[in-house]
C-alpha cells in the first residue's frame, strides 16, 4: 500500500554512531527513519526512500556507510540491504558468556522500583540466548536479586512459582509497603494532635483550699 505524502514531517535527527549505547540508539533511530519513509514517501518507489535514507543519516554516517561491505553494487542495494548493512555495524555480534555474567550478577538496587529492576533484567536478558527457558531465568534472577528478603520468603513459599506469579507478587508487596509509608506519617500526627487536644480540654484541678 502506498504511503500518504507528508512534505512538511520533519525528519528524525541525525543518527549518532559515537553514542555509548550505539546499538539501542541505532534501534531507536531506526524505528523513526522507517516511520517517515513510510509516511513520505510512496513504499514502491524504493530508489527515492533510499536516498532519503542516505540524506537523513547525515554525513558522518555516509562516510561509514562507504566502508561497509555488500554483496551487491551501489546501483542494486535496496534500502533493507542498507538497514542491515547499518545494523551489523552498529549491534556486532556480544560475547554471550559476558553478557550472561551481567544478568545473573544484576541484584536490584536501592531505591530501584520492582518494575525498573525488571525492564533491566529483561534488557540483559535480550543477549543471554536463553532461549524457552528465558522466563524462568528471569524469575530466579529476581528471587536471588530483589532487596526485600520477607517478599523472597514469601515467593519462595510459592508452589510452582512462574515468572507472573512472581511479578504480581513482587508489585503488590511494593504497593503495600507505599501505602504504608504514606499512612504512618498521618496516623502519628493524628495521635500527637489528638492527644494534645484531650490535654488541653482536660480542667485543672483546683488543690486550693
Amino acid at each position: 500500500m502506498a504511503a500518504a505524502s507528508s512534505p512538511g514531517l520533519k525528519p528524525p535527527g541525525l543518527q549518532d554512531l559515537t553514542a555509548k549505547n550505539l546499538a539501542s540508539t541505532w534501534h531507536r533511530w531506526k524505528e523513526e527513519i522507517e516511520l517517515y519513509l513510510d509516511l513520505t514517501v510512496k513504499a514502491d518507489n524504493q530508489k527515492k526512500r533510499k536516498k532519503m535514507f542516505l540524506y537523513v543519516i547525515g554525513q558522518e554516517s555516509r562516510e561509514v556507510y562507504e566502508t561497509l561491505t555488500f554483496e551487491k553494487e551501489e546501483a542494486e542495494r535496496t534500502l533493507k540491504d542498507l538497514i542491515d548493512a547499518f545494523d551489523t555495524y552498529c549491534s556486532p555480534k556480544k560475547n554471550q558468556t559476558v553478557e550472561r555474567y551481567k544478568f545473573f550478577t544484576r541484584a536490584q538496587k536501592a531505591g530501584e522500583t520492582f518494575d525498573e529492576y525488571l525492564t533491566e533484567l529483561r534488557h540483559l536478558a535480550t543477549d543471554c540466548g536463553f532461549g524457552e527457558i528465558r522466563d524462568s531465568l528471569i524469575r530466579d534472577r529476581i528471587l536471588c536479586g530483589i532487596t526485600d528478603g520477607k517478599v523472597r520468603e514469601r515467593l519462595l513459599r510459592i508452589k510452582d512459582l512462574t515468572l507472573a506469579n512472581c511479578e504480581e507478587t513482587c508489585r503488590a508487596a511494593e504497593i503495600s509497603q507505599r501505602s504504608l509509608q504514606t499512612m504512618e506519617p498521618v496516623s502519628v500526627h493524628a495521635v500527637i494532635k489528638k492527644t494534645t487536644q484531650m490535654t488541653a480540654e482536660k480542667p485543672m484541678s483546683n488543690n486550693c483550699k
